[in-house]
């Protein structure tokens, strides 16, 4: 739990742990998960920092959740975004290849402005509602809206009728990239609104002009590092001095010198490890999106 002097204004304190309580009960029946599994040491670290509670998933995940009692207050203010923001990019740099997912809850209703800017950054603000089921719906939707599917909130639902940007992919020539990119890659792209652009053989030359000229016109790359091959760094390497929104995929560490404005997706291509890359990808999607004015 938060300590009081996160709250401003000692006369809030009692309605503000007490918020704190109502919402810790909620998730708890929400992710059953996390009530019977003992904190793990990277818990009490994030528990430590600005997270109020740490919820488990299903498949593995984390969704780090962060109360703000605002009691009379109307707005949230400015530093709570600030603060949140910061706390998120320092998960992603320590947190691994699976940075969980951030979460603001408020006691009451917040502006839709005020919803837009934390969705730039990936974070998703809900109200606490009366009822935990109440309270997971609302959850769901506002998560829905990033792209972010939780099992135990259900799937989010997919606009396939948008169209967002073209995209170029950049696969090892090899049977099981071929089959992850006709499968896993291509589908979350085209359901999120994408028109792939560039050769669909694996084998193709990646210096031919149209190849080229495929990678200028794409407004994201998505590339499989796995092997590390050199057709894909060599699409790698156009992509960064064009300026070009990124997104790596790998089954294996990357050991190329990569910026830290581009982590990677580690995933197995186990049928749930497939579910969990198409569920990233689709994440990773939507935080370019918010990044980049796309959609």
């Amino acid at each position: 739990m938060s300590e009081p002097s996160k709250h401003s204004g000692g006369r809030h304190t009692a309605a503000a742990l007490a918020f704190e309580k109502r919402m810790v009960s909620q998730l708890s029946e929400i992710f059953p998960k996390s009530a019977v599994e003992a904190a793990t040491t990277q818990d009490v670290d994030l528990l430590t920092g600005d997270a109020d509670y740490v919820g488990h998933t299903a498949d593995g995940r984390r969704l780090v959740f962060e109360a703000k009692y605002l009691g009379e207050r109307s707005r949230l203010p400015s530093a709570a975004y600030l603060q949140l923001a910061s706390y998120k990019s320092h998960l992603e740099e320590v947190a691994g290849n699976v940075p969980p997912v951030v979460v603001l809850v408020v006691d009451s209703r917040v502006d839709p402005q005020t919803e837009r800017t934390f969705a730039k950054s990936g974070i998703p603000v809900i109200s606490l509602a009366e009822s935990a089921a109440e309270t997971r719906q609302r959850l769901r939707d506002a998560l829905s809206r990033l792209a972010i599917t939780i099992p135990e909130l259900g799937a989010a639902p997919v606009d396939t009728q948008r169209f967002v940007g073209r995209c170029f992919i950049a696969t090892p020539p090899t049977d099981s990239s071929e089959s992850l990119r006709q499968t896993v890659i291509a589908p979350t792209l085209r359901e999120a609104g994408y028109e792939i652009v560039g050769p669909e053989q694996r084998d193709a030359d990646a210096l031919s002009p149209s190849t080229l000229q495929s990678i200028q016109s794409a407004d994201v790359i998505v590339l499989d590092m796995t092997g590390q091959h050199p057709n894909v760094l060599f699409v790698l390497g156009v992509a960064y001095a064009s300026a070009k929104a990124v997104i790596l995929l790998s089954q294996e560490p990357v050991t190329a010198d990569l910026p830290s404005t581009a982590p990677v997706i580690q995933f197995d291509t186990s049928p749930e490890g497939r579910a969990r890359l198409r569920a990233r990808l689709r994440e990773r999607l939507r935080a370019t999106e918010h990044r980049t004015g796309l959609g």
